[in-house]
C-alpha cells in the first residue's frame, strides 16, 4: 500500500472532513493481482442469493470480469463504468481503495456505498480515484464494490473467515 490505514471512527477534527455512519478502514493498494467476487452490494444494487460479479484484477487493473453479461455486471457497467470509459478516463479500471466494514449496528445492505462499506465482517473495493480520499489517482468516479462474509488471507494468515475476524496475534 502507499500509506497507513485510514480509519472512519466517526471523529472528524476541525477543519477536516468525513463520511458517515463511520466504521470502516481502508487502504490505497499499489498494485494487486488476483480476483474478488463480489456478492454483497453494488452503487443501487444488493445482489441477492447467489448473484454475483468476479472481478480480475492485473498490476492494479481490473482486466476482465465474469460473467460478462450477469445482472450485476451489467449493472456496474451501465450505471458506473460505461460513462467513464466512454470519457476517457484513464482510471475508470484502477484498483482505487481495499477496505474493511467494522460498524455491528449495519445489519442490511441498502445499495447505498457509505452505509453498506461499513457492515461489519465485510471488504470493499473501490474502481476509480482515490484522491477524494487522500490518495493519488485521479477519474470521474470512485466506485465502491462490497463482498459479504468474505475470507481474507493476508501473507497466508487468515485475517477474516466468512466474515468474521479471526487474527491469531502470535503470527503478526
Amino acid at each position: 500500500w502507499d500509506g497507513p490505514p485510514v480509519i472512519s471512527d466517526g471523529v472528524v477534527a476541525e477543519g477536516r472532513w468525513g463520511n458517515l455512519p463511520p466504521g470502516e478502514t481502508f487502504i490505497f493498494p499499489a498494485g494487486g493481482d488476483g480476483a474478488i467476487a463480489i456478492n454483497g452490494s453494488l452503487p443501487d444494487m444488493v445482489l441477492q442469493g447467489m448473484e454475483s460479479t468476479v472481478l480480475h484484477f492485473e498490476h492494479g487493473h481490473l482486466t476482465h470480469w465474469w460473467p460478462e453479461t450477469g445482472a450485476a455486471t451489467r449493472h456496474l457497467f451501465a450505471t458506473q463504468l460505461d460513462a467513464a470509459r466512454a470519457a476517457g478516463d484513464p482510471n475508470w479500471s484502477y484498483l482505487a481503495e481495499i477496505g474493511f466494514g467494522v460498524n455491528p449496528a449495519i445489519e442490511t445492505l441498502l445499495g447505498v456505498q457509505l452505509h453498506d462499506e461499513k457492515k461489519a465482517g465485510t471488504v470493499h473495493i473501490a474502481l476509480g480515484g482515490n484522491d477524494i480520499l487522500g490518495g493519488h489517482v485521479e477519474s470521474r468516479i470512485h466506485c465502491d464494490l462490497v463482498v459479504e462474509r468474505p475470507t481474507v488471507l493476508v501473507d497466508g494468515q487468515p485475517l477474516l473467515e466468512h466474515g468474521a475476524f479471526c487474527i491469531d496475534m502470535s503470527k503478526w
